[in-house]
């Protein structure tokens, strides 16, 4: 059930290296202290919009915390961008990032190889070459 999946976040998942308390998660989101100690004790169930709030705040999956299907956690590569900033891309914006890289680099290819045959077709052997003299004839 959602509030047991809740308690278990509160328990267990600290964030910013500190514990969660109702009190925490009331001052950090937009979910009231009041909803989430009624989401805890059964008496309301979340929307969908605080749901997400929830799952953002803990970074895990929304769909785990409203449904308990498929993984608590969100995935995330660390990266490093100019050596400098790191930042987390969840599972499914890395699924993406990689489907495009790999089309990237199949299309990366197709142009060379397109512009190997052009490079092929458009040559002319060395016997076949004419040139044109002074007075401009190719005899």
């Amino acid at each position: 059930m959602f509030k047991d999946r809740l308690k278990y976040l509160i328990d267990n998942i600290p964030v910013n290296n500190q514990h969660v308390t109702t009190y925490r998660i009331g001052k950090e989101t937009t979910v009231s202290r009041v909803s989430v100690e009624n989401y805890l004790s059964g008496k309301q169930s979340p929307s969908i919009e605080k749901a997400t709030i929830i799952a953002q705040y803990f970074n895990i999956s929304v769909n785990w915390l409203l449904t308990g299907e498929g993984e608590m956690c969100q995935t995330a590569v660390q990266s490093s961008m100019q050596g400098k900033e790191n930042f987390t891309v969840s599972k499914e914006v890395w699924e993406v990032i990689k489907k495009q890289a790999d089309s990237l680099t199949r299309k990366d290819k197709q142009i060379d190889d397109l512009i190997s045959m052009l490079k092929k077709d458009n040559a002319l052997p060395e016997n076949d070459a004419k040139c044109a003299d002074a007075t401009g004839s190719d005899k």
